[in-house]
């Protein structure tokens, strides 16, 4: 009976469009009721959703009394909806997957009694992991039983995100819980299962994945003094800045990361900065706060939000709470904070060149050159930067596009359509290609790094997708005259991570 049952159940997975790894994976996940928390580690773009989505129509056809719960990134959220409604009516079942947002939750509390929980009592609910893990959402989730939940791309779960997982393993409330991931998260408590290129295969046993090469090219520059100088003022900056403040260390990594993405980055970010900081500082000048009120301390934890600082980053997040609790400098402290930003605006107008634009704009014309039907991405994790580089690429006479997090799912996918049958420049960022593929692109330029090697090991998994048939190579701006430390420290531990030339897993 018992082999009789894993055939079905095979066969089912099967029909479903899963490939071998999938199906055995998944039987082995429904046979271990035992270790309620696992993972499945496997290469981008090799239909991890896909396969979590069998599982859970898999559950709903076994009894549709169940409360699943999938917690995944804000940007592919519709994905998983279209796909769970797409598997669930090849089944028969007309249920509908409930996408939970603040608006979403705030219907649900109206719709029952005070005290009563808000959760369906069975159902499909989608949801950020972001706003799962807010202080006043996280212990309704864990005021319910759940029958099955995923976490995709648990690999982010860091910081209060990973907070959040532990209470809820430790809350018993979660029959069984699967983790994805391109690359391990090292969580406790957590069984880990890893997929290899290797591992992919038809049902005929031959290899999905061709043996192309994984290669990185590093296009090297120098900043000129006046750049070079600046950014010795900004390091000083940011300094004193992290010395004077309990979260002053978030702050100085905001600041850097804005100033390793573009000159027009960073100049906006420290406008934000300015203008968020510059009520007090009238304020003090007519004295209206003196520098022994207590109502100093009160009135500058509200002059910067996450908004103010991050401006337009689409891939760092912060807890707003913690920011402004650590707005703890003094008066005297504040203002030689603000004469020295006032300096670095001033210093930065005077730069009319540069270098890194000019290295990426050479890179195109010489060592890249754009002909019909060739696909370059140059990604950035900032907007303005992106806003920035397409303004000042016009002269290229090629196609571009511009694909940013502001852009609805429908619009990004009308882009991407048009990129792919003309060919051209696609600059972009990092929120808008969650739930895109790109396996038909040639080259991928890094105008700026993400904060860590594992984010930019998922830029590789937009490339390097199940039917890719050519080589593919990504390529990074190195400022040689180490203008910014951490930014050469951060290519040194992603050049570490890649695999020797040659290989694919």
């Amino acid at each position: 009976m018992c082999k009789m049952a894993n055939n079905a159940r095979s066969e089912y997975f099967r029909d479903k469009g899963l490939l071998p790894f999938q199906v055995k994976f998944a039987q082995s996940f429904l046979e271990s009721e035992h270790l309620p928390f696992q993972e499945l580690v496997l290469p981008p773009g090799t239909g991890k959703t896909r396969m979590a989505v069998a599982l859970i129509t898999y559950e709903m056809k076994l009894s549709t009394h169940k409360r699943i719960l999938v917690l995944a990134q804000t940007a592919i959220l519709n994905q998983w909806k279209s796909e769970l409604i797409s598997m669930l009516l090849s089944e028969g079942q007309t249920i509908t997957p409930l996408i939970v947002d603040r608006k979403m939750y705030l219907e649900l509390e109206s719709s029952v009694s005070p005290g009563e929980s808000p959760w369906p009592t069975t159902g499909i609910v989608l949801m950020s992991i972001d706003f799962a893990k807010r202080d006043d959402i996280a212990p309704s989730i864990m005021s319910v039983d759940w029958d099955f939940v995923i976490f995709d791309d648990s690999h982010l779960l860091r910081g209060k995100r990973r907070v959040f997982f532990n209470l809820l393993q430790k809350s018993g409330v979660v029959r069984r819980a699967l983790l994805l991931t391109n690359s391990p998260s090292h969580l406790r408590g957590i069984v880990s299962s890893q997929v290899k290129y290797s591992d992919i295969v038809d049902w005929n046993e031959r290899s999905l994945f061709p043996s192309f090469k994984k290669q990185l090219i590093s296009v090297r520059y120098n900043r000129t003094d006046l750049e070079r100088s600046f950014l010795n003022k900004l390091h000083e900056f940011v300094r004193s800045l992290s010395n004077m403040q309990s979260f002053g260390k978030l702050y100085e990594v905001i600041i850097i990361r804005n100033a390793t993405s573009s000159m027009y980055a960073i100049d906006g970010m420290l406008r934000r900065l300015r203008d968020a900081w510059n009520p007090v500082r009238n304020r003090m000048a007519h004295g209206v706060i003196s520098a022994t009120e207590d109502t100093f301390q009160k009135v500058q934890k509200k002059l910067i939000t996450v908004a103010d600082l991050l401006g337009d980053s689409d891939d760092v997040s912060a807890d707003i709470n913690q920011i402004r609790a650590g707005m703890t400098m003094q008066p005297d402290q504040f203002l030689y904070l603000f004469n020295n930003l006032e300096s670095l605006l001033d210093q930065i107008e005077g730069i009319r060149t540069d270098s890194k634009l000019d290295a990426l704009l050479g890179y195109l014309q010489k060592d890249c050159k754009i002909i019909d039907k060739t696909h370059i991405c140059i990604w950035t994790s900032f907007r303005s930067t992106a806003q920035y580089l397409i303004s000042n690429l016009q002269d290229l006479k090629k196609p571009l596009y511009l694909m940013t997090g502001v852009l609805e799912p429908t619009e990004r996918q009308s882009v991407v359509r048009s990129f792919r049958e003309k060919g051209g420049v696609l600059i972009t960022t990092d929120a808008s290609l969650s739930g895109i593929t790109l396996e038909f692109v040639n080259k991928c330029i890094n105008y700026d790094l993400p904060p860590n090697p594992q984010v930019f090991e998922q830029r590789w998994g937009r490339f390097l997708r199940l039917g890719r048939n050519t080589d593919f190579e990504m390529v990074i701006l190195r400022d040689e005259s180490n203008s910014l430390p951490w930014e050469e420290d951060l290519a040194k531990a992603i050049e570490d991570t890649l695999l020797p030339e040659g290989s694919n897993s």
